[in-house]
C-alpha cells in the first residue's frame, strides 16, 4: 500500500499485469473505480518521495482510522 487507496504490485512482464487486471475486474465493487499503471523500473526509480518536517519526530497519528480494504492478490 502507497497510502490508503493507492498501491503497488510489481510485475515483470505485460503477461503478469494481465492477470492481475483479470483479477481486479472479478473483485472491483459494483460502484468502483480502479485504475493500473504499468510502469516500468527505471520510471519507478525516477520516483521521489517528499516528506514531512513531522514525519520523523513521531508526530505522525499513532493509530489512525484505516478502512478496511479490498484484497486483490494474494
Amino acid at each position: 500500500m502507497i497510502q490508503f487507496s493507492v498501491y503497488a504490485r510489481p510485475c515483470v512482464n505485460f503477461e503478469q499485469l494481465s492477470k492481475h487486471i483479470g483479477i481486479i475486474q472479478q473483485l472491483v465493487p459494483e460502484a468502483g473505480n480502479v485504475r493500473l499503471l504499468y510502469i516500468t523500473d527505471e520510471q519507478w526509480l525516477k520516483s521521489v518521495t517528499v516528506i514531512g518536517p513531522n514525519y520523523e519526530q513521531g508526530n505522525r497519528a499513532k493509530d489512525p482510522k484505516v478502512p478496511n480494504q479490498v484484497e486483490f492478490w494474494d
